[in-house]
């Protein structure tokens, strides 16, 4: 049996750490498995000594690593430090407010044995109630990640170990969109995603309480762009106007973004920029959010 390796990125801890540690250690899976948990903490924090306290439960566990972080870095850094760690041929990735339902690794492990042209493999998730979508999604995904259609989120991934190296894992400059980064290059560099069409993880209810506002979503997705541009270039070419509807996508996120937090001037600068690259494009992201606020407050 191969062995995983879950690493679990955490950075002033909600209060689901050892939850997410359990979720992993409790998992069915017959081969061996491995937690590493990165403290991304500052090492002089109230949140260091509190997660070094969570952690001591664990300090007589060989299945269970934890690393600490000098400095603090990000998540892309504390995940490239977990993979450097990591003694597992198949690498899972799990944040710390999140959970792996039970058969999450038995089964995506035996999706990636039967199906060797695969490197990668993800499955469904749930918040709360509500199910993400279920569109399943195999081979190349680099448009839907574009078109911000997939459904792939970093704890429903695993990988073969060498596709990551070979990738040299994470973009650290990366602040925001770091799985998608990782995964725009891992399929640009030729290798394939599977999917298992069950729901196998559970996102934490407080996901997106970091979301950055004001001039510094402006910048962030400026950089992811700027990042990009080759791959929208490319797909541009391949089917015309698909640049203006990735634009007008991304923006009317940010639009919105702007909106909740009563950033006026920059939802107006971002309305007239970018609405009419793709007028129905923009149109369906708010009014999807919209009907989505109305059923939330019913």
């Amino acid at each position: 049996m191969q062995t995983v390796s879950v690493i679990i990125p955490t950075y002033k801890n909600r209060g689901g750490l050892i939850g997410s540690v359990k979720s992993a250690l409790s998992q069915d899976y017959d081969g061996l498995i491995e937690v590493i948990v990165v403290d991304d903490n500052d090492p002089q924090s109230t949140f260091r000594k509190h997660t070094e306290e969570l952690m001591n439960q664990y300090k007589d566990n060989d299945k269970v690593k934890y690393i600490r972080h000098e400095v603090n870095k990000n998540g892309a850094a504390a995940r490239n430090t977990g993979l450097r760690a990591a003694k597992g041929d198949l690498i899972a990735f799990l944040d710390d407010d999140d959970l792996f339902l039970q058969g999450k690794l038995t089964k995506q492990v035996a999706y990636l044995c039967k199906h060797p042209e695969f490197d990668a493999v993800y499955c469904h998730a749930r918040r709360g109630n509500h199910i993400a979508s279920t569109t399943v999604i195999e081979g190349d995904g680099s448009r839907d990640i574009l078109l911000l259609q997939s459904n792939f989120f970093t704890p429903s991934l695993m990988f073969r170990r060498e596709s990551l190296e070979a990738i040299y894992g994470f973009d650290e400059s990366f602040r925001r969109h770091q799985d998608y980064e990782l995964l725009l290059r891992f399929f640009a560099a030729g290798y394939k995603i599977g999917c298992v069409p069950e729901v196998l993880i559970e996102i934490g209810l407080n996901q997106g309480e970091n979301i950055p506002t004001g001039e510094k979503v402006n910048q962030l997705k400026s950089y992811f762009f700027e990042k990009f541009r080759s791959f929208i270039d490319k797909e541009n070419k391949r089917t015309p106007g698909f640049a203006n509807k990735v634009y007008a996508k991304h923006y009317a996120g940010v639009f919105l973004n702007h909106l909740r937090h009563k950033h006026f001037l920059y939802a107006m600068q971002t309305f007239i920029k970018y609405f009419f690259k793709s007028p129905s494009t923009f149109i369906h992201v708010v009014g999807k959010s919209a009907i989505e606020h109305i059923n939330g407050n019913a």
